[in-house]
């Protein structure tokens, strides 16, 4: 799931790895009457010798069902995110997609429930945030895949400074279109 952002500027923050303290601070971009949307392929392990492969899901509660508990009627982009993949239930039988409503309560409860998770794909891949007043943010292979957080100008860099500094993390202001 990719989301354009279409403002003048963005700030764009790499190396975010902890998707547990991310949740705990999300609501620091976005309001709440903003939605998320998450999404991933399947849980995926390492094996002794460092190759990747999907492994089946712990017993008790999943964050999954959590998502999928709380999840509004999906809209357009997570239709979208469904349809496509639909196409590889095959291959991924845990593939899903879910809009959430960016309500403090539920990112509260989220974060302490992925703090029981071994790996950020028994939580998402990708997560995106769009509202009321526009696109707030777009994370593709989130958590460790490589790819940063771009957020929208939209957010004010006072806010983007405070996340930042409450995940360890740096920000750049870029003008390349996202």
């Amino acid at each position: 799931m990719y989301l354009w952002l279409g403002t003048p500027f963005h700030y764009r923050i790499d190396d975010l790895e902890d998707f547990v303290a991310f949740i705990r601070h999300v609501d620091l971009l976005v309001d709440p009457q903003d939605f998320l949307a998450f999404s991933a392929l399947g849980v995926r392990g390492v094996d002794e010798h460092g190759m990747p492969y999907l492994r089946s899901r712990k017993s008790g509660t999943e964050p999954r069902e959590f998502l999928k508990r709380h999840q509004l009627p999906p809209d357009g982009i997570v239709r979208t995110e469904c349809l496509s993949l639909d196409f590889l239930k095959d291959e991924f039988p845990d593939a899903f997609a879910v809009l959430w409503p960016a309500k403090p309560d539920l990112l509260q409860a989220l974060s302490e429930l992925l703090r029981n998770c071994e790996h950020s794909s028994e939580f998402c891949d990708h997560v995106v945030a769009y509202g009321p007043r526009g696109e707030i943010f777009t994370f593709h292979d989130a958590f460790g895949g490589g790819n940063p957080l771009y957020v929208s100008s939209i957010v004010p860099e006072d806010r983007i400074r405070e996340f930042c500094w409450r995940l360890n993390v740096g920000f750049e202001i870029c003008d390349a279109e996202v």
